[in-house]
């Protein structure tokens, strides 16, 4: 079950602030915040909008600082450098796929609240979807061969069904954890195959 705290820091309040700035920037601000969202800075020869630089910067920082902390803290831990980058790629994918849906649905008001428009807002979802696949894919990979020089394929990425998983240590339990990582990580590459261009035209029904 999800922690009462979890769920309030991180889905309650950031929905409740949204939508807050969301209803003041329309009745107080609607005229200068929208077109000051909309201007295309002539530095980056007008290719996208103020909107669309925020967007990504709350991803690109917030990936950097979720990296970097759990990079961090993975680190006293005294872990081998490749499995604490395994760890924290892992947490950035987890971060990413907060945002991976928001680009993609209409009348968002995170989107319209930055006056980006679905129709651009569509591409950073691709880009956020390669992004996500990717590093979850690495983190998947580091891990199989760390696994695989310890000889403990078996042990860690097959389920184990007479295991006792009732404690937190348990190796059962930990064995579980890797399995559903996978069955996630093969379901996310299945919709990732599918969402190719040609398949998307081809078979939408299958995408």
């Amino acid at each position: 079950m999800l922690p009462a705290n979890y769920f309030f820091l991180f889905f309650a309040i950031p929905v409740f602030a949204a939508a807050v700035l969301f209803s003041l920037s329309k009745a107080h601000f609607r005229a200068g915040v929208s077109h000051w969202l909309h201007v295309k800075p002539r530095f980056l020869h007008r290719l996208v909008s103020v909107g669309e630089i925020l967007f990504v910067l709350i991803a690109v920082v917030g990936n950097i600082l979720v990296f970097y902390h759990s990079y961090t803290f993975q680190s006293t831990l005294k872990k081998p450098v490749l499995r604490v980058v395994s760890i924290a790629l892992g947490f950035s994918g987890l971060y990413n796929m907060v945002f991976l849906a928001l680009p993609a649905t209409r009348h968002s008001f995170w989107m319209e609240w930055l006056n980006l428009p679905w129709a651009r807002a569509v591409k950073y979802h691709r880009w956020f979807g390669v992004a996500t696949i990717v590093m979850f894919f690495v983190h998947f990979v580091i891990f199989f061969v760390q696994f695989a020089n310890t000889d403990t394929l078996a042990d860690e990425l097959l389920p184990c069904f007479n295991c006792d998983i009732r404690f937190e240590n348990s190796q059962g339990k930990d064995a579980w954890i890797n399995v559903f990582g996978e069955l996630s990580l093969l379901f996310m590459l299945i919709m990732g195959a599918t969402s190719f261009p040609y398949v998307r035209r081809h078979y939408y029904a299958t995408f």
